[in-house]
């Protein structure tokens, strides 16, 4: 649909305006990379199974400035950095997220662990992190905002299904 387009072109997008991409990052010993992947933990940010120190990092959700705060379980994220791989750790120097979907719940369809939102259709798996909302009947006319990726079928995979708060953010 529009909505999806629109946000999967703002993700690339606004991930990407740092430069590089991909999965991979820089080898031998160690070395600036990118990561892109899902925060599997806090205590700065885990991704990948490597620990990012994110304290001196420029921040973005959705193209805006952020608190390192703000990055919880669930968003998918780029992040550049210097990474260490003989201890796992990385010292993150950027670090941007962005919804893939937002808007109200249309309907949810607990046979097939889905929810109708503006048209996109979200699939729901054992590893979605949820934030102030279900995947049940009262999801339905409710604001969230979804991270994950799109799968070859043009279906959300969400990571995080997060109810937006009343100041905007999830």
């Amino acid at each position: 649909s529009a909505a999806l387009l629109t946000s999967t072109a703002l993700l690339v997008a606004g991930l990407s305006a740092c430069g590089g991409g991909g999965a991979a990052f820089g080898g031998g010993i160690g070395g600036s990379g990118v990561v892109f992947g899902v925060i599997e933990g806090l205590g700065s940010i885990i991704v990948d199974g490597i620990e990012f120190d994110t304290s001196a990092a420029e921040i973005t959700i959705n193209g805006e400035p952020a608190d390192g705060s703000a990055l919880t379980r669930g968003m998918v994220v780029r992040i550049e950095a210097e990474i260490d791989e003989n201890t796992g750790t990385g010292a993150a120097e950027r670090v941007g997220s962005a919804t893939l979907v937002e808007g109200p719940v249309w309907a949810v369809d607990l046979t097939t662990d889905s929810a109708t939102i503006l048209g996109d259709t979200v699939v729901i798996d054992a590893d979605t992190i949820f934030d102030g909302v279900v995947l049940d009947p009262s999801a339905v006319g409710r604001i969230v905002e979804v991270s994950g990726f799109v799968d070859a079928d043009g279906r959300v995979r969400a990571t995080r299904f997060a109810a937006r708060a009343a100041g905007g953010d999830a």
